[in-house]
């Protein structure tokens, strides 16, 4: 191979190799630019999607506070207009009740009231004349027609029924049985919605009684204030109330002898 020949190949083979290493450079740099950009764009909806989340954060708080304002105001004038709207009623039942008063229904509306009120309150009270106990208890049942407490005991001929009433308002039941300046206070509150259990703590207690038709026991006690003995039974949401100056002895055999029914 003559030296022209071999120069010739030489120039041929670095050529080549200066054109593949161009076109290595050349790639290099596309792939780097390639990278570039792709962060880039990355880097961008990144940014994109933080300004958009701020900005949607920021649009909320500005509806929020908005609508919060709004019903402060709504509430501002709903309340000013109930207060109207209330000066107004009134200022017009005023004036209606004013113009009713100089009328003439108005004094036949105050006299029927009046009847009204006088005619309930004769209706009250059921009074009792009968001086029997036992008629007295049936007289009661027929009247009242609720289950009551009787008091069942022999007194004997000589005794009085005083002041026997029923409140048909307060629904109890007061009389008083008088003899030989012996007497017996009666009580009873029908059907009242709590009564507990009508007892007081029994170290305070003369004597405990036994009441067979009820199956109760319920203690007796002792007032020194009244120097009187006092007694109290509850049942089925009724109580009876017993107030007497009798000795305890006399005093139990009338407890003793109650019934309810």
């Amino acid at each position: 191979m003559t030296i022209d020949e071999k120069l010739q190949h030489f120039y041929e083979v670095s050529l080549d190799e200066a054109r593949e290493d161009a076109a290595r450079a050349i790639q290099d740099h596309k792939d780097y630019l390639q990278k570039v950009l792709e962060e880039h764009k990355q880097s961008r909806i990144q940014t994109a999607e933080a300004e958009v989340k701020a900005e949607t954060e920021h649009v909320r708080r500005e509806v929020n506070k908005a609508l919060s304002s709004e019903q402060i105001t709504l509430k501002r004038n709903w309340s000013l207009k109930q207060n109207e709207l209330k000066e107004t009623l009134f200022a017009e039942v005023k004036n209606r009740v004013q113009q009713f008063t100089a009328t003439p229904e108005y004094q036949d509306y105050l006299c029927r009231r009046i009847r009204e009120a006088k005619d309930f309150a004769e209706d009250d009270e059921i009074f009792f004349t009968c001086n029997d106990l036992e008629q007295l208890n049936v007289e009661m049942k027929e009247k009242i027609k609720a289950p009551l407490f009787s008091i069942n005991e022999n007194l004997g001929k000589e005794y009085f029924i005083k002041d026997a009433t029923y409140s048909k308002v307060h629904r109890n039941i007061n009389y008083r049985i008088e003899w030989n300046e012996k007497y017996v206070y009666v009580n009873q509150q029908m059907q009242i919605e709590d009564t507990g259990s009508g007892a007081v703590d029994e170290k305070q207690a003369e004597k405990q009684v036994y009441i067979e038709s009820l199956q109760q026991t319920v203690p007796i006690y002792y007032s020194a204030h009244e120097g009187s003995l006092n007694c109290n039974v509850v049942h089925d949401k009724s109580t009876l109330f017993l107030v007497s100056n009798l000795n305890i002895d006399e005093f139990e055999k009338i407890i003793e002898s109650i019934d309810y029914k």
